[in-house]
């Protein structure tokens, strides 16, 4: 019993070219969502930290605690009104509790290197592997408010000068450390 194989047709050496062309766009379009997705899950991981090192400070801030605070001269500065001091946030181990350290610096830019660059409470582990700057302005407006605005600075993929300005009001006093 022979086979013909006169009958079978082979593929012609165009329709090959045409499938692996077809096979190749789909490649590149499918490789191009993957690249997109990784940066938006990238940008999307940095802007919630931001958010939680912004509402750590604003609970922080609104604490009914006497608020920490340290620097050079830094309650004769606070009980000025409408005075600005400018500090960054810190913390202080045994128990760690955060504070913010008065500073003088310029708030142009953010890398790792910025004084502003916010360093994670101890037990957190390690610091973060992009910078987030975070810097805190106090204004006292009479004998018992201050305004208090929070400035983040951060880079994503899409912004890489992002500048995000959240101002509110405390009602307490400060305690030196």
């Amino acid at each position: 019993m022979k086979h013909s194989n006169k009958k079978l047709k082979a593929l012609s050496l165009l329709e090959v070219l045409i499938t692996l062309f077809i096979i190749s766009i789909s490649m590149v379009a499918a490789l191009n969502v993957v690249i997109r997705s990784g940066t938006l899950i990238k940008d999307n991981e940095i802007q919630d930290t931001v958010n939680d090192l912004v509402l750590q400070t604003y609970e922080l801030i609104r604490s009914s605690d006497l608020l920490a605070v340290s620097g050079t001269n830094v309650m004769t500065d606070l009980n000025v009104v409408n005075s600005v001091t400018s500090f960054r946030v810190r913390y202080q181990n045994n128990p760690i509790r955060g504070y913010l350290e008065k500073t003088t610096q310029p708030f142009t830019s953010c890398d790792l290197n910025s004084e502003y660059n916010y360093q994670l409470p101890p037990n957190l582990g390690s610091n973060l592997a992009y910078p987030v700057c975070l810097k805190v302005d106090i204004e006292k407006l009479d004998t018992v408010r201050y305004e208090v605005t929070i400035s983040v600075r951060y880079s994503t993929t899409t912004n890489p000068a992002n500048l995000d300005t959240y101002v509110l009001t405390r009602f307490g006093e400060f305690i030196e450390i």
